[in-house]
């Protein structure tokens, strides 16, 4: 499986990675188009849960982000991740269970939240759930969802509210801003 950073300032640079039955890696046609529909993100801390292979995170420091911080609560994955950080001064990577990182996590306020669950698992409920008490969200935080497209997400949640829905595929990005 070959993922390669696609801009900024290591663009065309490979991400080491391993195969593994419980990895799906975001396609890179689809992590391009991600990135293309934020924009700009220099400057903002970005939190990439389940993280996996950490290409989403990874892709961010590359474009400039202040701050991220990559959740994965495998091993095998978080170490693969580690690697390809270089041991960076603006990430940290947080072996461990997302919804708890996200109750009791005491870091600044993260301008953009990218969560790509497994799949056919229903994590949604539990993560709009889980972020209505967490306390690292800065006004109008900015929700990415990655999620196959039989799965319906509701268009609004509050505080979340869709903002954009793309299919690629058999993926779905949703896109959701948090309102106060």
């Amino acid at each position: 499986m070959k993922l390669r950073i696609i801009g900024g300032k290591d663009g065309g640079k490979h991400i080491k990675t391993r195969q593994h039955p419980n990895l799906r890696p975001t396609p890179q046609k689809v992590k391009e188009a991600l990135f293309d529909i934020i924009g700009d993100i220099q400057g903002n801390r970005f939190l990439d849960i389940f993280a996996g292979t950490g290409q989403i995170g990874i892709e961010a420091l590359s474009r400039y982000a202040a701050f991220v911080t990559f959740v994965e609560k495998e091993n095998i994955f978080t170490k693969k991740i580690n690697e390809n950080i270089n041991a960076r001064e603006n990430c940290k990577i947080i072996q461990g269970d997302v919804y708890k990182f996200l109750l009791k996590g005491k870091d600044d306020p993260y301008n953009i939240i990218f969560a790509d669950p497994p799949f056919f698992l229903s994590m949604y409920e539990k993560i709009f759930e889980t972020l209505r008490y967490c306390e690292m969200l800065a006004d109008n935080t900015l929700l990415i969802l990655e999620h196959h497209h039989t799965v319906e997400l509701p268009e609004n949640v509050p505080p979340w509210q869709q903002t954009d829905c793309r299919r690629y595929g058999d993926i779905l990005l949703a896109f959701y801003m948090k309102k106060n």
